[in-house]
């Protein structure tokens, strides 16, 4: 017999209700490609035959409930009856057993073919269910977007803010493009204010692609035109500008503001015969000699390196910002020509002349009379500047400058030249400037090799730095007269502001001396490559007492009380020992003064505000180590030396180490 039949297996003996433990109910089970019956017939209580018309499955399902259906307890009462019941035997339950299995996967399987329909029925509702809230989701923003306050904005006064907040980010070519798409995925009305303002699409750079530029000529309109060209070498024709080059000038009556290296005399051209617009210019590195500017407005910026142009343009005047650079032979200018410029640029707000050498020419002479008023002036910087040429500017000069949030300058001392008057100049007007910086300010004097350094650091108006360059060597001279200047200067200005004295410069001995005396209120001394016998000099100037007619004819004080800290490089063969003598006297053992009518301590003692850190170089185990003071108690009373490698000392009287 195949096995493809449809048979049914009857079984009629005590079947498991839920509730009951022994019934006689006559089980009928369909199955599909069951095995040959006669291997089951092995009982009469078993019988198995072909049934042409099997049962659907609702009557499969009720048997199969009728016999698993059952508690756990009431299959077990009944798995113990058909044991005992002489019509049941093993094999008999065995198939049956395997036969519920079978029919159960069945089951199972149509179950879970129904959960599969159920759960794509839901995932269908819950998709529809999703698409309609963001539906609802993006209606809802739009109708917040509508109602925003800066929606109730004109489009004029709306692109104004976009356009601010485009140019004011100072964002790179690439990000300026992926700015603008991102602002019109906002909102219709800022894709509609994005897409109708030309002066968003008014930058234009040669590394933008092809698409984007055409897309910001055509939407830019008429509006001037912000023009980047880059090329990394000179261009003697227009083979590396490419497509951009094709695009841009046929618009250069548009240009605004161009700026590149390396620009090409084709480009260079359009500056004096099709660029009457541009108001801002900044080349870099031009072999083309005398550029010529061509008619137009007056220029607004202009910054210059190491380019050759025509300065006698009228077009050089009515400036905000001025910067020239490596301006040297033919490049650059003559003195007057600066001061030309200087005087006929009122509202210039930046200044900066870098390595800058006029031309001596007899129109020198003819410098304008008077002083150069800059009252809007932000930042000046004037540095490698010869000096006579830098007196002869800074002479014109006005102080102070009282919107000056930035000043440095830095002239080249020549050895040989004549200090009287800059002397006098920096003790005049000079000091003006330092005056403006003076409150909340702090100091900075640095001595190094061939050069003299002032800082001034005030928390409300900026920096303000000052460097002279003694570019000769060996003119010990020259270096001092100008750290007297300095010293004379700071100690006028600035009396009781906070200074750090840097000195590394060999030096005559006790030229060091003289100016801590002049800046008593130093906080920082650093000693670098000094001559020996200074370094023994400022160590002895620092660890005595001495007088002050301003305490008293008897009363001693410490230098430099408030000195935080102490570096001094290269000590080898100097008295280590006589410094932490000195550190341990002056700050470990000391007491306040008593009061002799209450014999108690002093209602004003005079103080050291306590040395914060000391660095010097010790021979110790053939390595050198640096030794810095720890605070080991609260009132200060108490304070050692310490090396980086951790070596704790005793705190008897020798906790300063050996030497």
């Amino acid at each position: 017999m195949s096995s493809d039949l449809d048979v049914t297996w009857s079984y009629v003996g005590p079947i498991p209700f839920r509730g009951h433990n022994s019934s006689r109910v006559k089980t009928s089970i369909p199955l599909r490609g069951a095995p040959h019956p006669s291997s089951f017939y092995n009982s009469e209580g078993i019988e198995a035959k072909r049934d042409l018309n099997p049962p659907d499955l609702e009557v499969v399902q009720n048997a199969l409930s009728s016999l698993i259906g059952g508690t756990k307890a009431a299959n077990q009462d009944y798995l113990s009856n058909t044991e005992e019941d002489p019509a049941f035997d093993r094999d008999a339950k065995g198939r049956l057993s395997e036969l519920i299995k079978v029919a159960c996967q069945a089951l199972i399987r149509e179950a879970d073919i129904e959960s599969c329909d159920q759960r794509l029925q839901h995932d269908v509702e819950a998709a529809e269910y999703r698409q309609k809230r963001d539906n609802q989701l993006a209606d809802t923003r739009y109708r917040q977007n509508a109602l925003l306050p800066i929606h109730q904005f004109p489009v004029e006064l709306f692109s104004n803010v976009l356009t601010f907040v485009v140019q004011g980010k100072n964002l790179q070519y690439y990000e300026i493009e992926h700015m603008l798409r991102q602002l019109a995925r906002v909102a219709h009305h800022w894709k509609y204010a994005v897409l109708s303002t030309p002066q968003l699409w008014a930058y234009l750079h040669q590394g933008m692609s092809s698409a984007f530029i055409r897309i910001s000529l055509h939407r830019s309109k008429t509006v001037p035109l912000d023009v980047f060209f880059y090329t990394d070498s000179y261009a003697h024709d227009m083979s590396q500008l490419g497509t951009f080059a094709e695009s841009i000038l046929p618009h250069s009556h548009r240009w605004r503001s161009l700026d590149g290296p390396y620009l090409a005399p084709r480009i260079l051209e359009k500056l004096a015969s099709h660029a009457p617009a541009f108001r801002h210019l900044r080349l870099v590195r031009s072999p083309v000699q005398g550029i010529q500017l061509g008619e137009g407005p007056h220029l607004q910026t202009l910054d210059l390196t190491s380019v050759s142009l025509s300065w006698d343009s009228n077009r050089i005047s009515q400036l905000y910002q001025l910067s020239l650079t490596d301006l040297k032979g033919q490049h650059a200018p003559s003195l007057s020509q600066i001061m030309h410029i200087l005087t006929n640029s009122p509202k210039l707000e930046s200044l900066k002349l870098t390595y800058l050498e006029p031309l001596d020419t007899p129109t020198d002479g003819h410098i304008p009379v008077g002083n150069v008023d800059l009252p809007n002036l932000q930042s000046l910087e004037i540095s490698e500047l010869a000096w006579d040429p830098y007196n002869r500017l800074m002479g014109r000069f006005q102080f102070p400058f009282v919107a000056c949030k930035k000043l440095r300058l830095e002239p080249i001392w020549r050895a040989g030249s004549d200090v009287s008057d800059t002397i006098d100049y920096l003790a005049g007007g000079f000091v003006q400037q330092v005056n403006c910086f003076a409150e909340n300010a702090s100091a900075s004097i640095s001595f190094e090799l061939h050069t003299v350094k002032l800082h001034v650091d005030c928390p409300s108006k900026g920096r303000f730095d000052l460097r002279m360059i003694v570019k000769q060597e060996g003119c010990v001279e020259a270096y001092n007269d100008a750290v007297i200047t300095l010293a004379q200067l700071v100690s006028s200005a600035l009396p009781d502001t906070p200074l750090v004295l840097y000195s590394t410069y060999n030096t005559h001995p006790g030229f060091s001396v003289d100016l801590l005396m002049r800046f008593p209120s130093t906080t920082e001394i650093v000693l670098h490559r000094g001559g020996g016998c200074d370094i023994q000099s400022v160590v002895q100037f620092l660890g005595h007492q001495h007088s002050n007619e301003s305490v008293g004819d008897n009363d001693l004080a410490w230098p430099c009380p408030k000195l935080k800290k102490l570096d001094i490089c290269e000590l080898s063969g100097h008295p280590v020992g006589d410094i932490r003598g000195w550190v341990k006297e002056r700050w470990v053992k000391w007491k306040p003064p008593t009061n002799a009518a209450t014999d108690g301590p002093s209602e004003t003692p005079v103080k050291p505000d306590g040395l914060v850190e000391v660095s010097m170089p010790m021979k110790k185990s053939g390595r050198t180590e640096m030794w810095r003071p720890v605070q080991r108690t609260q009132n200060r009373k108490r304070v050692a030396l310490r090396p980086k490698a951790r070596v704790v000392y005793d705190d008897g009287e020798d906790d300063m180490g050996e030497d």
